[in-house]
């Protein structure tokens, strides 16, 4: 019997090579809704000086925290408030906190100010602070002005 191949071929060899064309031939889905980009920020003022951190985490256990890290120089800041609800927090009487770490300085017991959350659902958080906290080991201050935190999913 005369072959068209000038090569023996095995069965297994020719399954094979069918189930690859097949299946490279198969349609890819196409991702109609793709997941929206964040929109997550933290900027505030300290002491005079701007500081900005791009890609803030947001975590629940109880309270809302807001944190982020600027890994340039290592620094940190925290924005904590309750779970639930929005309205304006004070520093000193309601249950919230900024804190701000800079190397070993960590600043974070309050003087004065507030939290203002502005928007506080499951997939948005928005708003505003300002205060003065201090260091409660050496008792210096921080000024914090112009605070804003978004985080969006």
């Amino acid at each position: 019997m005369k072959t068209i191949f000038p090569f023996r071929l095995q069965w297994p060899l020719v399954l094979f090579l069918a189930f690859c064309v097949t299946l490279l031939s198969c349609a890819k889905e196409e991702d109609d809704d793709p997941e929206p980009k964040r929109n997550s920020n933290l900027s505030v003022t300290i002491d005079g000086e701007h500081w900005e951190a791009p890609g803030v985490v947001a975590t629940t256990s109880g309270y809302k925290q807001m944190y982020a890290q600027k890994s340039s120089d290592g620094t940190s800041f925290q924005v904590i408030f309750p779970e639930d609800g929005t309205g304006t927090f004070d520093l000193v009487d309601d249950d919230v906190m900024l804190s701000y770490v800079d190397g070993n300085d960590s600043y974070s017991f309050p003087i004065s100010g507030s939290i203002i959350v502005d928007v506080n659902t499951s997939t948005s958080l928005k708003g505003t602070f300002h205060g003065e906290i201090t260091d409660l080991f050496d008792e210096d201050t921080v000024i914090i002005q112009n605070g804003v935190f978004i985080y969006e999913r």
